[in-house]
């Protein structure tokens, strides 16, 4: 029995969560799975920037086609960031500010205090050109967690220059997810160093580990839940990040102050899709699932009482 890449909320009526690409690149699959005669209301959370107008507008055009293919759904966007709401509610899709790090589940992820930091920094990515890994270069004590694409000729390529420009960082292809609190606190700070991407589930991960960042400018809402005093912004420059990582060594905030301002900036997210919730359903949430139950496993529990089974 296979599920598709969605968490059901309620059935009656039909309220379900799913990423974008998850959602539009399994569009006929839903079609058979989700009811035909009732209304549907998905909520798309975003996994790529629409802040630009090339981007925007591709999505309104992916989901237009959606409802031409399910005309009983209706569609609002989860947007990262300001710009991405109000570019979407430009062109009329519904749209909130509704950031998707704040539905990272801080019960799995705690602060261990006795946690001595033996790394400079650490960076959790897929190594792909959009990462940047060469923003790291001039880190002099680096853990980096991230796999590569080995079909891709493209990511075997930035792998082989990225590990030839880090030769002393210590590497993982991967960790088990429950293990990533431990590694994150092994750093003085964290890296975030795409221009474009979402709002990078990693960074939120990062903050309620009591972690600060280093943060280039971008696009798709990673801004959106950094407190300001846990964060140093940075140019496109290798210099500039090897700076701002030896500043965290010496100017380390409390981390419970870090984690709590994580928790106190994602509450207004997390209250708003409550209200939605509510509206729609008339179900009252007090706690999400983690993630919202998507892009990530669920348990068999999870799959039989709000998974959309495959069809």
């Amino acid at each position: 029995m296979s599920y598709l890449p969605a968490y059901c909320f309620c059935r009656n009526p039909y309220l379900l969560v799913s990423f974008e690409s998850d959602f539009i690149r399994n569009a006929a699959s839903f079609k058979r799975a989700l009811p035909e005669n009732e209304p549907v209301t998905l909520l798309i959370q975003l996994g790529w920037q629409r802040e630009t107008v090339e981007m925007r507008d591709k999505l309104a055009a992916e989901l237009a086609d959606v409802v031409k293919l399910i005309p009983n759904i209706s569609i609002i966007v989860l947007a990262n960031s300001l710009i991405e709401r109000d570019n979407l509610r430009a062109v009329g899709i519904k749209s909130e500010l509704c950031n998707h790090n704040a539905f990272l589940d801080e019960r799995r992820i705690r602060i261990n205090f006795r946690q001595k930091k033996e790394f400079d920094a650490i960076y959790v990515a897929r190594i792909t050109p959009f990462k940047r890994h060469y923003l790291a270069y001039g880190v002099k004590s680096l853990r980096m967690i991230g796999c590569y694409s080995t079909k891709s000729k493209l990511d075997c390529a930035n792998y082989a220059e990225v590990r030839a420009h880090l030769p002393l960082a210590d590497y993982s292809n991967s960790v088990w997810s429950s293990r990533i609190p431990h590694e994150i606190q092994r750093a003085h700070c964290g890296l975030c160093l795409s221009a474009e991407e979402g709002a990078m589930f990693v960074c939120g991960e990062y903050l309620l580990c009591g972690v600060p960042v280093v943060n280039t400018v971008n696009m798709g809402g990673r801004d959106t839940l950094i407190p300001e005093f846990a964060m140093r912004r940075v140019g496109d420059s290798a210099d500039e990040v090897a700076a701002a990582v030896e500043w965290w060594k010496e100017h380390a905030p409390d981390p419970q102050k870090v984690r709590a301002g994580f928790l106190e900036m994602a509450e207004p997210h997390r209250e708003l899709l409550r209200r939605l919730i509510f509206d729609i359903t008339g179900k009252k949430i007090k706690r999400f699932p983690h993630k919202l139950g998507v892009r990530r496993r669920l348990m068999p529990w999870e799959q039989l009482f709000h998974g959309v089974r495959k069809k």
